[in-house]
């Protein structure tokens, strides 16, 4: 049974990565990463004002309810597919799991300075940053970006790939 289940999360791994790199993001309105975002940015805009206690508070209560809205819907909802759809908690769970990374977008983000760079277009090089950086680029240099977007390129697929 338990090679059964390693082959099985293998298999949604490996459709995830296929997925991702095929179709890239998600549209909006099915990104479950954007919905959960929708529901911080409700409940912050309410509690923006109000003190360090309640923002804390609010924090906390927010952390949790992600968890209970969205992981514990999706194991339930994934659990139920498992046992009635086998093929289709495959596929469900290999997009849910695709939702959390996104190499395709982080390749063309990168390759898109590249060739900026290579072209020693450094205008346009500094107007793509801002989709890979959070760092001002406006006075970046050209070493400076190629610099910035190998570090940011590292720390994305550690964040947006790895860590997930």
């Amino acid at each position: 049974m338990f090679l059964g289940e390693t082959m099985e999360i293998l298999f949604i791994f490996l459709l995830a990565l296929f997925l991702d790199l095929l179709l890239g993001e998600l549209p909006r309105p099915l990104h479950p990463v954007v919905w959960m975002g929708w529901f911080i940015s409700i409940v912050m805009r309410r509690i923006h004002a109000r003190g360090a206690e309640i923002q804390l508070v609010a924090g906390i209560a927010v952390s949790l309810s992600l968890i209970l809205i969205f992981a514990l819907s999706s194991y339930f909802f994934l659990s139920f597919l498992h046992g009635l759809i086998p093929l289709a908690y495959v596929i469900v769970a290999a997009l849910l799991l695709k939702s959390t990374f996104a190499l395709r977008e982080l390749r063309r983000a990168v390759l898109k300075i590249e060739a900026y760079l290579f072209n020693h277009d450094l205008d346009k090089a500094r107007s793509a940053m801002p989709s890979l950086v959070s760092r001002d680029s406006r006075e970046m240099g050209e070493k400076e970006m190629v610099s910035a977007a190998i570090e940011s390129g590292a720390e994305n697929i550690c964040d947006s790939f790895i860590a997930p």
